[in-house]
Protein backbone atom coordinates (compact mmCIF):
# COMPACT_ATOMS: atom_id res chain seq x y z
CA UNK A 1 0.00 0.00 0.00
CA UNK A 2 1.42 3.84 0.00
CA UNK A 3 2.18 5.60 2.13
CA UNK A 4 0.10 8.09 4.08
CA UNK A 5 0.21 11.33 3.29
CA UNK A 6 -0.46 14.72 5.06
CA UNK A 7 -3.92 16.90 4.12
CA UNK A 8 -3.24 19.38 1.88
CA UNK A 9 -2.93 22.84 4.47
CA UNK A 10 -6.78 24.02 4.74
CA UNK A 11 -8.06 21.01 3.91
CA UNK A 12 -10.63 20.16 6.83
CA UNK A 13 -10.32 17.06 8.61
CA UNK A 14 -12.37 13.79 8.08
CA UNK A 15 -14.75 12.22 10.80
CA UNK A 16 -13.90 8.10 10.86
CA UNK A 17 -16.58 6.03 10.53
CA UNK A 18 -15.88 5.10 14.39
CA UNK A 19 -15.88 8.51 15.49
CA UNK A 20 -19.15 8.94 13.81
CA UNK A 21 -20.43 6.21 15.53
CA UNK A 22 -18.82 7.90 19.02
CA UNK A 23 -20.53 10.82 18.31
CA UNK A 24 -23.94 9.35 17.65
CA UNK A 25 -23.79 7.17 20.90
CA UNK A 26 -22.84 10.66 22.82
CA UNK A 27 -25.97 12.36 21.49
CA UNK A 28 -28.02 9.41 23.17
CA UNK A 29 -26.26 9.79 26.44
CA UNK A 30 -24.22 13.44 26.66
CA UNK A 31 -23.26 12.39 30.44
CA UNK A 32 -22.01 9.20 29.79
CA UNK A 33 -18.51 8.34 30.84
CA UNK A 34 -18.67 5.10 28.85
CA UNK A 35 -15.94 6.17 26.38
CA UNK A 36 -13.77 8.18 28.45
CA UNK A 37 -9.99 6.88 28.74
CA UNK A 38 -8.35 7.41 32.04
CA UNK A 39 -4.92 6.93 33.12
CA UNK A 40 -3.79 7.60 36.10
CA UNK A 41 0.12 7.95 36.69
CA UNK A 42 1.27 8.05 40.21
CA UNK A 43 4.97 9.98 40.28
CA UNK A 44 7.22 9.60 43.16
CA UNK A 45 10.49 11.71 43.73
CA UNK A 46 11.29 15.34 43.11
CA UNK A 47 9.13 16.57 39.90
CA UNK A 48 8.64 20.06 38.09
CA UNK A 49 5.34 20.81 37.64
CA UNK A 50 5.93 23.51 34.83
CA UNK A 51 8.08 21.10 33.07
CA UNK A 52 5.13 18.96 32.97
CA UNK A 53 2.51 21.68 31.77
CA UNK A 54 5.42 22.16 29.26
CA UNK A 55 5.51 18.43 27.76
CA UNK A 56 1.55 18.54 28.07
CA UNK A 57 1.20 21.59 25.96
CA UNK A 58 4.37 20.37 23.64
CA UNK A 59 1.83 17.18 23.19
CA UNK A 60 -1.41 19.05 22.44
CA UNK A 61 0.70 21.38 20.08
CA UNK A 62 1.85 18.19 18.21
CA UNK A 63 -1.40 16.32 17.46
CA UNK A 64 -4.37 18.39 16.18
CA UNK A 65 -6.74 15.78 17.22
CA UNK A 66 -6.07 16.85 20.96
CA UNK A 67 -7.35 20.13 20.11
CA UNK A 68 -10.62 18.58 17.76
CA UNK A 69 -14.26 18.81 18.44
CA UNK A 70 -17.34 17.60 16.69
CA UNK A 71 -19.79 19.87 16.18
CA UNK A 72 -23.24 19.20 14.44
CA UNK A 73 -23.79 20.26 11.51
CA UNK A 74 -27.24 19.34 9.71
CA UNK A 75 -27.16 16.44 12.04
CA UNK A 76 -23.47 15.10 11.20
CA UNK A 77 -20.44 15.40 13.02
CA UNK A 78 -17.52 18.00 11.74
CA UNK A 79 -14.46 18.42 12.96
CA UNK A 80 -13.26 21.83 14.42
CA UNK A 81 -9.50 22.48 15.70
CA UNK A 82 -9.45 24.44 18.15
CA UNK A 83 -6.35 26.85 19.17
CA UNK A 84 -3.69 25.46 22.08
CA UNK A 85 -5.65 26.25 24.89
CA UNK A 86 -3.59 28.83 27.42
CA UNK A 87 -3.11 25.55 30.23
CA UNK A 88 -3.76 22.52 29.56
CA UNK A 89 -2.93 20.98 32.68
CA UNK A 90 -5.36 21.67 36.10
CA UNK A 91 -3.04 21.71 39.46
CA UNK A 92 -4.55 20.40 42.88
CA UNK A 93 -2.30 21.18 45.65
CA UNK A 94 -1.73 20.01 48.95
CA UNK A 95 -4.38 16.96 48.84
CA UNK A 96 -4.20 15.40 52.12
CA UNK A 97 -2.14 11.42 51.35
CA UNK A 98 -5.81 9.74 51.42
CA UNK A 99 -6.06 7.13 49.50
CA UNK A 100 -9.95 6.97 49.46
CA UNK A 101 -9.95 10.32 48.94
CA UNK A 102 -8.03 10.33 45.84
CA UNK A 103 -9.77 7.75 43.88
CA UNK A 104 -12.50 9.71 44.95
CA UNK A 105 -11.54 12.52 43.43
CA UNK A 106 -10.00 10.51 40.30
CA UNK A 107 -13.02 9.00 39.61
CA UNK A 108 -15.10 11.92 39.99
CA UNK A 109 -12.31 13.59 37.16
CA UNK A 110 -12.25 10.44 34.69
CA UNK A 111 -16.52 10.44 34.89
CA UNK A 112 -17.05 14.12 34.49
CA UNK A 113 -18.92 15.17 30.88
CA UNK A 114 -17.39 16.05 27.82
CA UNK A 115 -18.70 18.86 25.61
CA UNK A 116 -17.91 17.64 22.21
CA UNK A 117 -18.40 20.97 21.18
CA UNK A 118 -16.83 23.03 23.21
CA UNK A 119 -13.75 21.07 24.25
CA UNK A 120 -11.72 20.56 24.97
CA UNK A 121 -12.00 16.49 24.88
CA UNK A 122 -9.10 15.76 27.54
CA UNK A 123 -8.79 16.46 30.88
CA UNK A 124 -5.48 16.61 32.46
CA UNK A 125 -4.92 16.57 36.56
CA UNK A 126 -2.08 16.83 38.65
CA UNK A 127 -2.56 16.14 42.39
CA UNK A 128 0.19 17.08 44.78
CA UNK A 129 0.25 14.68 47.71
CA UNK A 130 3.83 15.79 48.71
CA UNK A 131 6.72 17.14 47.99
CA UNK A 132 7.62 13.64 46.50
CA UNK A 133 4.65 12.22 45.60
CA UNK A 134 2.33 13.58 42.68
CA UNK A 135 -0.55 11.47 40.65
CA UNK A 136 -1.37 12.58 37.57
CA UNK A 137 -4.39 11.73 35.04
CA UNK A 138 -4.79 12.30 31.73
CA UNK A 139 -8.78 11.61 30.73
CA UNK A 140 -9.20 11.49 26.86
CA UNK A 141 -12.61 11.44 25.40
CA UNK A 142 -12.40 7.75 23.16
CA UNK A 143 -12.97 10.21 19.80
CA UNK A 144 -9.58 11.21 20.41
CA UNK A 145 -7.27 8.34 21.63
CA UNK A 146 -7.75 4.51 21.37
CA UNK A 147 -5.54 1.88 22.62
CA UNK A 148 -2.93 2.13 20.26
CA UNK A 149 -2.54 6.12 19.70
CA UNK A 150 -2.75 6.26 23.82
CA UNK A 151 0.78 4.24 23.98
CA UNK A 152 2.15 6.52 21.51
CA UNK A 153 0.80 10.04 23.21
CA UNK A 154 2.29 8.12 26.76
CA UNK A 155 5.44 7.27 25.11
CA UNK A 156 5.86 10.95 23.65
CA UNK A 157 4.88 12.30 26.64
CA UNK A 158 7.74 10.78 28.84
CA UNK A 159 10.11 11.58 26.02
CA UNK A 160 9.07 15.23 25.99
CA UNK A 161 9.04 15.27 29.55
CA UNK A 162 12.70 13.96 29.32
CA UNK A 163 14.18 16.26 27.12
CA UNK A 164 12.63 19.72 28.90
CA UNK A 165 13.64 18.31 31.96
CA UNK A 166 16.76 18.79 30.56
CA UNK A 167 16.18 22.11 28.68
CA UNK A 168 16.61 20.61 25.25
CA UNK A 169 13.49 20.47 22.80
CA UNK A 170 11.55 17.06 22.02
CA UNK A 171 12.05 15.33 19.21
Amino acid sequence: LPAPSPLAQGTPPVVSSAQQRLWFLHQLQPDSCAYHVPEAVELHGALQPEVLEAALRWLVERHAVLRSTFVSVEGQPEVRVRPLPASPLLRVESLEDDADALASRLRQQADAPFSLEDGPLFRFVLWRLSAQHHVLLLVFHHLLVDGLSLDVLMRELGEAWTALSRGQSPS
